[in-house]
């Protein structure tokens, strides 16, 4: 995979890099967004996506300029923020393979698992730039965040199997119903049967 790749859907399109993929939001809304919610899918497989989601909107406060929160595929997920916003919206991303053995994903690498306190969001060479202070600090916020985190990835694990299979059937369906038709029915066919689905 290229190191950028974007997909456009409408206005809206999708960035992909190597540990993260964003999209960004020119349609206003007033909902965060999920990429659930989207017709156009993403342009990676659904088992990549991690729950950790970070949205960044123009407003003028601060508690909804960004929001860090995880997404776990429930309808939650969209909740309004009350106000119309443009930004984009980052999803943390999970390697397209397994890595060796004794190893931890961190942000696009593969590091070694050690004894440490780190906690599994930050690389070994900027926690060893932190001070003690600060070290305290981002490990309390991960200690904080860290139960959502792990029950978020047990419902989005459940949530995409649902997903995936979802569009399996479709799939199945629309190939069943167009196998014989030509590209004017067919596509018109391929409309009825998704709408239907819904």
């Amino acid at each position: 995979m290229n190191p950028e790749i974007t997909a456009h859907g409408g206005k809206d399109y999708w960035v992909v890099k190597k540990y993260e993929i964003t999209r960004l939001c020119k349609d206003p809304r007033d909902k965060l967004f999920s990429p659930f919610a989207r017709r156009d899918p993403p342009p990676i497989p659904w088992h990549r996506f991690d729950v950790e989601r970070t949205t960044k909107t123009e407003s003028e406060e601060a508690e909804t300029r960004k929001i860090e929160d995880a997404w776990d595929g429930s309808i939650k997920d969209t909740r309004s923020l009350g106000f119309s916003w443009t930004g984009e919206t980052t999803f943390v991303l999970h390697p397209e393979e397994e890595g060796p053995p004794g190893h931890t994903y961190v942000l696009g690498r593969w590091i070694k698992d050690q004894s440490t306190q780190r906690p599994p969001t930050v690389w070994p060479e900027v926690w060893g730039l932190l001070s003690k202070k600060q070290r305290s600090k981002v490990r309390e916020e991960w200690l904080k965040k860290k139960g959502k985190i792990e029950s978020a990835r047990e419902s989005l694990k459940i949530a995409i199997d649902k997903k995936v299979e979802e569009e399996k059937e479709l799939n199945e369906l629309l190939r069943d119903n167009t196998d014989h038709d030509g590209p004017s029915m067919r596509e018109a066919r391929e409309k009825s049967i998704r709408k239907s689905v819904k």
